[in-house]
């Protein structure tokens, strides 16, 4: 669950009110090819205060345009991968501001095989720095979840940084309980890492139901966008 700590979920209501009306809004969708650009340059433009919490993907240009080409690529065949090779399978979905189509944050599943609970899938999300504190990670995450469930795998979470307090604030919000220390991190030694995983069910049916409300209200996130190849 790698992730800076942006926020809670904001749902794009098309019965908002004049006050929801007025606030800025995004668009949440599934990452094309042509945003690779982008998202390599947002990820390395990172500040270096930032760059410590998302050791998981390099900061070589070549090597991080092919993450995010098999990232977006990789939901074409996600039912079949999830199947015969889970760690093969993820899905990216990109936010950009309403009217736009430069992304500024993105969001990804990524499957885990597991003789002990079966596959489970692990989130992580970035946003960048301009755009933090809108509520954009709550609405990556959400729908992050939604889309793991969709494709059949119910159980997520993952390692998240203990010195990442609004990441481990927005997690606790959404109902996750983070455990630990775990296993020290080989990329990231001096670190403290705890784990937080739950059945993905459950926290969306506490959201939906309105038991994890959103603390606040700055931003209307949509959804667009077709559900995971079945294939």
């Amino acid at each position: 669950m790698e992730g800076s700590g942006l926020g809670t979920f904001v749902p794009g209501d098309a019965s908002a009110s004049p006050t929801e009306r007025s606030l800025p809004r995004f668009l949440l969708r599934y990452g094309r090819l042509t945003d690779v650009p982008a998202l390599v340059r947002m990820y390395r433009a990172q500040s270096p205060a930032s760059r410590g919490f998302y050791h998981p993907f390099p900061f070589d240009p070549v090597r991080l345009a092919l993450v995010y080409l098999w990232l977006i690529s990789a939901r074409r065949l996600l039912r079949t991968a999830i199947g015969v090779l889970p760690q093969s399978a993820a899905i990216l979905l990109v936010v950009v501001p309403a009217g736009q189509s430069r992304p500024i944050g993105y969001g990804t599943v990524r499957y885990v095989p597991s003789r002990s609970t079966g596959t489970w899938v692990k989130f992580g999300y970035l946003v960048e720095e301009g755009y933090r504190g809108l509520g954009l990670g709550g609405s990556l995450a959400y729908r992050l979840m939604q889309k793991a469930v969709e494709s059949g795998i119910y159980l997520g979470g993952g390692a998240l940084l203990a010195t990442n307090v609004p990441n481990l604030n927005l997690v606790r919000k959404l109902g996750f309980s983070p455990e630990g220390p775990v296993a020290p991190d080989r990329e990231a030694p001096r670190a403290t890492n705890l784990f937080a995983r739950a059945d993905l069910r459950e926290i969306l049916q506490r959201i939906d139901a309105g038991a994890t409300p959103p603390v606040s209200r700055r931003a209307i996130v949509e959804f667009e966008g077709r559900p995971p190849s079945r294939s």
